[in-house]
């Protein structure tokens, strides 16, 4: 962590005046300092300072202000300037067809560009926010509009005081915004004229995202009402902000004949924030290293919350696929890195998250969620509890679970994330035993063979059995003849398995089947298996007419068709054609997709079929 002020800070009362784009600011801060207060301030021009009453000397640079307290307990006062200016961050406009809006974009450190203020996560305060406007534009925060006083053709809007709360969760938004309000008024969708009709998948999607995170948190929504607001040209997919969360329109908006793709966006992104305003909001990370356990953690939370409300839009299938499969594959090269990776200053916490610190992360949470079970569910809730309106460090999260369970949590995460890279684990069967050993996968030859301690979930002879793999190799007694057995189950782990005798496997959900000929495609591009032994494990799967192994499976068999059509041309020609024909009598929608994938790849596999479709 950077060195940081010896301050704390209580409260901000800040006081906006818009004229056009342009403002002038008055904050009345209420701090104890132990030396000059130093206040981040970017593209916003302190024209003067007061302390207790007294005006006080103070120096600006391009980074910031320094005022001249010395040791200091009170209020400071700050009167400032600042615009709306053409870029995508700060406070900034946006433009949609012949109007503009204001809107804010804070997150990591760019509050600072529309008030002075301490901007690091660390110095949460409570916020009392005052514009002065135009009469006929709307204007939204963090909380609902206490007064609004009409002073000719101006008003002035003044909000309830949030709870303490970080700078970079501070939200303004000014504009003809339309809103679509939810039955009990909690919920709303607020959009340029016209557009809100496409915001009720949304707003289903976020009340029923609350219900969900209710129960499973045992905590309230902590804020009394939620904004969804679709913001013209908005650079990120979402923003998290406390009670007023901004969207990209396509990722908020959809019409009601909206195919699969986007519906699923859009409940996916609406849940994805909303756990944000537990996991984040009512608790942020100290420091911005953390970063990548507040992201993943809603993006595993926002797919667990779907299976729950939405499981037809399939959450588990597309995170297996979206998430987990690409962080597997960016991990096993060289170029990987370990999940926390140390930010030292502002300018490090945009350019390091990447599939490593986001599909990782979340695949990692679901796998140690997946063997603790509600153990990690009782922790959780403790440990919002415990830190909430305050901060903690990733972990405070692994001590807050400990106790719910006898599994090392803390050393075992700290191992995963601490360490680039991921394990195969070798599952041998010997008379009443499994053997398991692990080696590190890799696509690349020359990596360093680490060990894990790997959570690995077995299935033996129909029992479940539980094991932390925590060397190299490790026997597991089960306490009669192996007849049959399968690992990983539900592919909840983030590890890949090599079975000694594919003869013993027991039969596998859809899961598993996707979870099998993903490991022994990977296994032979890396030269752990050969061709006959990956085909073998593809005879096992392939006459399965579900959608996560089929689709995973013409995924294959279409790249080794055109990478060596002479080895694999025949057996992708029967696959695509047995499994167009199995598939196409489906009426759900992913099968229609699946069908019309299947169809296009045989075209261009097959010249004949191609011809058919022609005519």
């Amino acid at each position: 962590m950077p060195v940081r002020p010896r301050l704390t800070v209580s409260r901000y009362v800040i006081f906006l005046d818009f004229e056009g784009f342009r403002y002038r600011g008055h904050e009345a801060i209420e701090l104890e300092s132990q030396e000059d207060v130093r206040l981040d301030a970017e593209g916003v021009k302190v024209t003067s300072v007061r302390a207790n009453g007294r005006e006080v000397e103070f120096s600006q640079d391009e980074r910031g202000v320094t005022i001249r307290t010395g040791r200091f307990s009170g209020v400071l006062e700050v009167d400032f300037e600042g615009e709306a200016a053409e870029r995508l961050v700060g406070i900034y406009r946006a433009r949609q067809d012949n109007d503009y809006y204001i809107s804010t974009q804070f997150e990591s450190v760019h509050a600072r560009k529309m008030f002075p203020c301490v901007d690091d996560p660390a110095y949460k305060a409570r916020f009392k926010l005052t514009v002065r406007v135009p009469r006929d534009l709307h204007v939204i925060s963090n909380m609902p509009i206490e007064r609004v006083t009409l002073e000719g053709d101006r008003k002035v809007v003044e909000f309830y005081e949030t709870p303490p709360m970080s700078t970079y969760l501070l939200y303004l938004g000014v504009g003809r915004w339309e809103e679509l309000v939810d039955e009990g008024g909690r919920y709303i969708v607020a959009a340029p004229p016209g557009r809100t009709k496409y915001g009720r998948l949304a707003l289903w999607a976020a009340r029923r995202s609350v219900e969900f995170y209710e129960r499973y948190f045992g905590i309230p929504y902590p804020m009394p009402k939620m904004h969804l607001i679709a913001v013209p040209e908005f650079a990120f997919g979402a923003m998290e902000n406390w009670g007023a969360i901004t969207f990209r329109e396509n990722a908020l908006l959809a019409p009601e004949d909206a195919d699969l793709a986007q519906r699923r966006r859009v409940a996916e992104v609406v849940a994805h924030e909303i756990a944000h305003q537990w996991f984040g909001d009512l608790v942020t990370m100290r420091w911005w290293d953390d970063l990548w356990l507040n992201e993943s953690f809603a993006t595993f939370m926002s797919f667990k919350a779907l299976s729950s409300f939405a499981p037809e839009l399939m959450p588990w299938e597309n995170f297996v696929l979206g998430e987990t499969e690409g962080a597997m594959l960016r991990d096993s090269l060289s170029t990987t890195h370990p999940i926390h990776v140390e930010v030292s200053t502002p300018d490090e916490i945009e350019g390091i998250f990447d599939e490593i610190s986001y599909g990782k992360g979340a695949s990692v949470l679901r796998m140690v969620e997946y063997f603790l079970g509600e153990s990690f569910r009782k922790g959780l809730s403790s440990y919002l509890e415990h830190f909430k309106y305050s901060n903690a460090e990733a972990r405070d999260l692994w001590e807050a679970i400990q106790p719910f369970t006898a599994v090392p949590v803390v050393d075992l995460m700290n191992d995963w994330i601490m360490k680039p890279g991921y394990p195969y684990v070798i599952v041998e069967p010997e008379g009443g035993r499994v053997r398991l050993t692990q080696h590190r996968f890799s696509l690349v030859r020359k990596v360093e063979d680490l060990t894990y301690m790997v959570p690995v979930t077995l299935e033996v002879n129909g029992r479940r059995v539980d094991v932390v793999l925590r060397s190299r190799e490790q026997e597991v007694t089960v306490g009669e003849e192996v007849r049959g057995l399968k690992a990983n189950l539900d592919r909840a782990g983030f590890y890949r398995v090599l079975y000694r005798d594919l003869s013993r496997l027991s039969e596998l959900n859809s899961f598993e089947a996707y979870g099998l000929v993903n490991d022994y495609y990977y296994f032979m591009l890396s030269g752990l298996v050969s061709r006959d032994e990956y085909l073998r494990a593809v005879s096992m799967v392939e006459g399965r007419a579900e959608y996560l192994p089929a689709l995973e499976l013409s995924d294959q068999l279409f790249t080794l068709f055109l990478v060596n059509p002479t080895a694999f041309g025949d057996r992708a020609l029967r696959y695509h054609r047995s499994q167009l024909e199995a598939v196409s009598a489906r009426p759900e929608e992913h099968f229609r997709e699946l069908a019309g994938r299947l169809a296009h790849r045989l075209a261009v596999m097959d010249r004949g079929y191609a011809g058919e479709l022609a005519k």
